[in-house]
């Protein structure tokens, strides 16, 4: 990923390898398919320009009118949280003895649900 792709590709003699710029950078560039896990190389000058371009934490980005998202869970610790007193007060109490009833069972194929149908 270069700062700017113009007419000069410093890698045209590579085969397999497609320069893309920072500015325009897209999901079926980075990650083909949808499958994570291509190799990528980032210039200096394209790794510096992502902050201009998406911001950083709580700073809006200078060039774009975007702000990075926040993080929704501050506690990432979700055992503790789903164990904790006042979530576990809650909640309702946990169900016993449920019974999901009978399997139906096809009397064309099984001959004791037809005996029972034809006596």
């Amino acid at each position: 990923v270069l700062d700017k792709v113009d007419g000069r590709n410093p890698f045209r003699n590579l085969t397999g390898v497609d320069p893309a710029s920072v500015t325009a950078l897209n999901l079926l560039q980075l990650a083909p398919g949808g499958h994570l896990g291509r190799f990528v190389i980032w210039s200096e000058a394209a790794f510096r320009r992502l902050d201009a371009l998406f911001g950083v934490d709580n700073k809006k980005a200078s060039e774009r009118n975007y702000r990075l998202p926040r993080a929704i869970c501050s506690n990432t610790d979700v055992t503790r949280v789903i164990n904790d007193a006042a979530v576990q007060q809650a909640c309702r109490p946990k169900r016993k003895n449920t019974n999901f009833g009978q399997v139906g069972r096809n009397p064309l194929k099984n001959k004791a649900q037809m005996a029972k149908l034809n006596p």
